[in-house]
């Protein structure tokens, strides 16, 4: 005999109220037949957003009624690489390294799945292959690796990440505040610092499509946005506080084993910190030191707008009267300022850093490099004039020795 009429009905989440009287009449007088075969598709994330709609109300009544409710979850790998097979007619043993990064990429979402598909025939990343005998499908996977996800993939991430656990919402918000990749040697510092295995966080995290594990070293966010998200769950004030947390556990670790790299990573932690997240002026002025190394290694390799934010950092470090307390290293920090500034053709960066030596150094040779400095910097700008004049004022003041060492590092500037 022939079998019942089906009628599906999808999206009946935007159902308006007399279709949905109307759905209920027809179910009704159903219930005896059995000719008919209703099928509804209806999405309950949308109608939970409305607990008072009329959607919602008529969706509850259905929980009373002889219909059987199947909820649809997300396809697991081997649900994926079934997909992917027969997409792509292909045995299930060829398809399924393929299918582990779709799943990974599209959260088995088996809509997200065929848009992956979908952009990777686009892009020319699966392609037909006319090796051998047979024409069949083939992939490039180190481009597919590096492919970025979709914004409606996104999306769902976005959505998702408010319902993990805490210890994954904790191990998110601790690589947030490392930028989009956390080393390995990153995580094992501060996993020993936080006391927590936060290499197994960020597995499991990894395993939700929120990071991808790069090779064996690194940990990468998905997207700029997941990242972004993860920052923000955090307050300004929790933000500043790890920054400065992290850093200064990293810093412990760099000086220990003289690694530049964790260096430059810890101080840049810290300053995003900032200084008024620290009281205790002995870890202040070690900070403004350790920005005056760190941006004296950046001058060295020429990158002097990273320098002279490095000093600007230090000089904020600084303790109150730093003049009077801290006098060489507020000389130091203030010199290489200057310096910093000439190499990037500010001369009004130049004067001021260079009149702060002026106005609290004790002794004309603690004022010598600053003035050397402006010297250089005004006839850079072709302010010869004002360059003589300073050069002469300053000289007037000098001894016969400090005269001639002057006049030799002019010379030298000149030629």
């Amino acid at each position: 005999s022939p079998g019942p009429i089906t009628i599906l009905l999808d999206d009946v989440q935007w159902a308006d109220p007399s279709s949905l009287l109307l759905i209920t009449s027809l179910l009704e007088s159903s219930k005896e037949n059995k000719c008919v075969f209703f099928l509804f598709c209806i999405r309950d994330n949308e109608i939970q957003r409305s607990p008072n709609s009329p959607v919602f109300n008529w969706y509850q009544s259905t929980l009373k009624m002889p219909l059987k409710h199947i909820t649809l979850a997300n396809l697991n790998e081997e649900g994926v690489n079934s997909l992917v097979s027969d997409t792509l007619c292909l045995f299930p043993r060829l398809t399924r390294h393929l299918s582990q990064v779709l799943h990974h990429r599209a959260l088995g979402n088996p809509f997200f799945v065929w848009q992956l598909l979908d952009t990777l025939q686009k892009e020319g990343y699966l392609y037909h292959s006319l090796r051998g005998t047979v024409k069949r499908w083939a992939w490039d996977m180190d481009k597919i690796n590096s492919l970025r996800i979709s914004d409606s993939v996104l999306a769902l991430l976005m959505r998702e990440m408010n319902k993990l656990p805490d210890d994954l919402k904790m191990g998110l918000e601790v690589a947030s505040c490392m930028g989009a990749t956390v080393s390995m040697d990153i995580v094992r510092i501060l996993s020993f610092h936080l006391q927590i295995d936060l290499s197994a966080i960020l597995d499991s995290v990894t395993g939700k499509g929120f990071m991808d594990r790069i090779e064996t070293s690194n940990y990468r966010f998905s997207h700029d946005r997941v990242q972004q998200a993860a920052y923000e769950m955090m307050s300004d004030e929790r933000r500043r506080e790890n920054h400065m947390a992290f850093g200064l556990a990293i810093c412990s670790h760099a000086l220990e084993n003289g690694n530049d790299e964790l260096l430059f990573t810890s101080v840049n932690q810290i300053n995003r910190g900032g200084h008024d997240v620290l009281s205790d002026p002995c870890k202040k002025a070690m900070i403004a030191a350790l920005n005056l190394k760190v941006g004296n290694k950046s001058a060295a390799l020429t990158d002097f707008d990273s320098a002279l934010a490095y000093f600007k950092h230090g000089i904020s470090f600084l303790n109150e009267e730093y003049w009077k307390h801290q006098y060489q290293l507020s000389i130091d920090l203030h010199n290489a300022a200057a310096d910093a500034s000439c190499a990037l053709s500010d001369t009004v960066g130049v004067r001021f850093y260079s009149q702060s030596v002026f106005s609290y150094a004790v002794s004309l040779e603690d004022k010598l490099d600053a003035m050397f400095v402006l010297v250089k910097s005004l006839r850079m700008a072709l302010a010869l004039s004002e360059a003589e004049k300073c050069a002469v004022r300053f000289l007037q003041d000098l001894g016969q020795n400090k005269i001639l060492e002057f006049e030799h590092r002019l010379f030298r500037c000149i030629i």
